[in-house]
C-alpha cells in the first residue's frame, strides 16, 4: 500500500481552528506530525486524528495569539485583523467569527473604523449577542443567582 499524505486533506481545519489562515510552518508541523503517525505504522484514518489532536492542543487555537512581537521598548502589541474578528465574536457572540467576519479580516479591512462599527452593529442585532448578556452581563449584575428559599413558610415567619 502507498503511503498517502494528507496534500489534499482539510487545510480548513486549522483555519477555523486558528481563526486565521495557518502560516506554512504551521502547516508543516501538521504534516510532520502526519509523517510521524504514519511512519509509526498507524492507520490513515489514526494518523488524520492524530494531526486533528495536533491542532487542538496547539496555542493558536486555545489562545488568541498576537500575530507578531510588541515593537522594543513597548508592551502593546496591536490586534491584527483575525484578532479583532476573534475578539469580537467571542465578546458578543461566545463563539467563533462568522464567514463575514472572517472574510472582512481576511481582506485586511476589518480594523477600518466605518467597517468595524458597522460590524458591531451587526453583532449585536443577531440573537446569538444574548451570550454577552447571559455570560459577561449576567454574571457581573449578579443576574440569575437564585437566593436560597428559606425554609419556614411565608404565613408561619414572625
Amino acid at each position: 500500500m502507498p503511503a498517502r499524505r494528507p496534500e489534499t486533506w482539510p487545510a480548513r481545519w486549522p483555519r477555523k481552528a486558528y481563526r486565521r489562515p495557518p502560516s506554512e510552518e504551521e502547516l508543516d508541523v501538521l504534516l510532520r506530525v502526519f509523517d510521524l503517525a504514519r511512519q509509526n505504522k498507524l492507520a490513515y484514518p489514526a494518523a488524520l486524528r492524530l494531526m486533528l489532536k495536533a491542532i487542538l492542543v496547539s496555542p493558536e487555537f486555545l489562545f488568541i495569539t498576537p500575530a507578531k512581537e510588541a515593537e522594543s521598548g513597548s508592551d502593546i502589541v496591536a490586534l491584527d485583523d483575525y484578532q479583532l474578528a476573534s475578539r469580537l465574536s467571542y465578546l458578543l457572540w461566545a463563539t467563533m467569527p462568522d464567514a463575514e467576519l472572517s472574510a472582512l479580516a481576511d481582506s485586511g479591512k476589518l480594523h477600518e473604523p466605518a467597517i468595524l462599527k458597522a460590524q458591531v452593529s451587526r453583532l449585536l442585532k443577531d440573537p446569538r449577542s444574548r451570550a454577552l448578556f447571559d455570560g459577561f452581563g449576567a454574571q457581573w449584575l449578579g443576574l440569575g443567582i437564585s437566593r436560597p428559599k428559606s425554609s419556614i413558610p411565608p404565613n408561619s415567619r414572625k
